[in-house]
């Protein structure tokens, strides 16, 4: 790919860039914006679905995650895991598909499965293998042995390779982007907690916001002085923009931060981390049933998630994803994991491949610095980003 070539495609490409160095730049906006992925915690890629954002790359949200009107149901989150659990294995038995379940041992991953053991019947979870590891195991080792192994085949998470031939028999399940519903970002502002200033208008505590992402952003090496404030403001500007109502706390200042701006990257994250050979490309097809059969990823898990705001967080870590920790222990009877589990980094860490491209084209293939073209147009972008 020449440099016209990459540069035409970069402008309009739907899929994941990294907000990661690419190249020294001078520019103090093209600085802030490699900075992201450094101090927000699992975000390489910064878009919006709604509203404007701007980015170095002006390129768009995939058509594949416009959010649905926010409205208020009065859905449980047992009755949506139940329902959609019910779906996707009816998907699976129609379309001919083997389920896998890529399960972490968190919160997330671990209420995925729980729904397809309440729900199936045991000729239907026959079809379902657990892909995991053994820190998944460690994480939740009791749901593992009373749970998964009667329950389901295993294997091993370095035995996967996602590609079009993979997906066109395989339906791949997660948990993501689960950290968005039950109240996400939760280590931005968890000394906020005890004091329920998490609970205070966000429109009053901008400076809060912003300081407890300068505090963050201190303890890492190379961040510019500003880059806080800097990020707060495009996240405020954004918010002040589409005004979704209701979205009124700090705490809901996050929620929007996750729900606009890191759903999509959430989501794609398996493509990215669970294929050998990155440049190979994937098709429209396997693109677009992945996307669709991603577990959380409906409009009725969203709006649920709008609609039980103010309930998401309580006044200690322990209460996070309460509602999801309920609906496990409905199965597991599993005191201890109830009372004291609590989010943490359930990504093994062999996911990363030593080289990162810096971004990924139309057909999922991906594209690294030494490739004609590629340094030149990132750098000037970069270069010539407004903030």
């Amino acid at each position: 790919m020449n440099y016209d070539d990459f540069k035409n495609s970069i402008l309009t490409n739907p899929n994941p860039f990294r907000s990661t160095p690419v190249s020294p730049t001078s520019n103090i906006y093209g600085r802030y914006w490699e900075s992201i992925s450094k101090v927000i915690f699992g975000f390489d890629d910064a878009r919006a679905r709604s509203g404007t954002f701007t980015t170095p790359w002006d390129a768009p949200s995939s058509r594949l995650f416009v959010p649905p009107t926010l409205i208020y149901i009065p859905d449980t989150l047992s009755d949506l895991l139940d329902q959609r659990a019910i779906e996707l294995n009816n998907t699976a038995k129609e379309s001919n598909k083997r389920i896998i379940i890529l399960w972490s041992g968190g919160i997330d991953s671990t209420s995925v499965v729980s729904a397809f053991i309440k729900n199936l019947a045991p000729q239907d979870l026959k079809n379902i293998l657990i892909c995991c590891t053994a820190s998944s195991i460690m994480e939740n080792i009791y749901f593992y042995q009373k749970y998964i192994v009667p329950n389901f085949a295993c294997i091993h998470y370095t035995t996967l390779d996602i590609t079009n031939e993979f997906l066109s028999s395989n339906m791949v399940l997660h948990g993501d982007p689960g950290d968005c519903l039950y109240g996400p970002s939760l280590l931005m502002y968890e000394q906020l907690l005890s004091d329920k200033l998490h609970l205070k208008p966000w429109k009053d505590n901008l400076y809060s916001i912003a300081t407890n992402i300068d505090h963050k952003a201190k303890q890492i090496h190379g961040i510019p002085d500003g880059f806080a404030q800097w990020y707060a403001d495009k996240i405020t500007n954004n918010l002040l923009e589409v005004q979704p109502l209701g979205v009124d706390t700090v705490s809901d200042w996050w929620w929007w931060h996750y729900y606009n701006f890191k759903w999509e990257f959430s989501i794609w994250r398996p493509l990215f981390k669970m294929r050998k050979n990155l440049q190979q490309p994937l098709n429209k097809n396997s693109i677009e049933s992945y996307v669709t059969n991603t577990f959380m990823n409906t409009d009725k898990f969203q709006l649920w998630s709008y609609s039980n705001l103010k309930t998401h967080v309580g006044t200690s870590k322990q209460d996070h994803k309460k509602q999801a920790k309920q609906y496990i222990f409905e199965l597991d009877h599993n005191a201890h994991y109830f009372d004291f589990k609590i989010k943490v980094n359930s990504s093994p860490d062999y996911w990363l491949n030593k080289i990162l491209p810096v971004y990924y084209d139309q057909d999922w293939g991906a594209h690294y610095l030494n490739e004609p073209g590629v340094a030149e147009t990132a750098t000037e972008l970069l270069e010539n980003f407004k903030g």
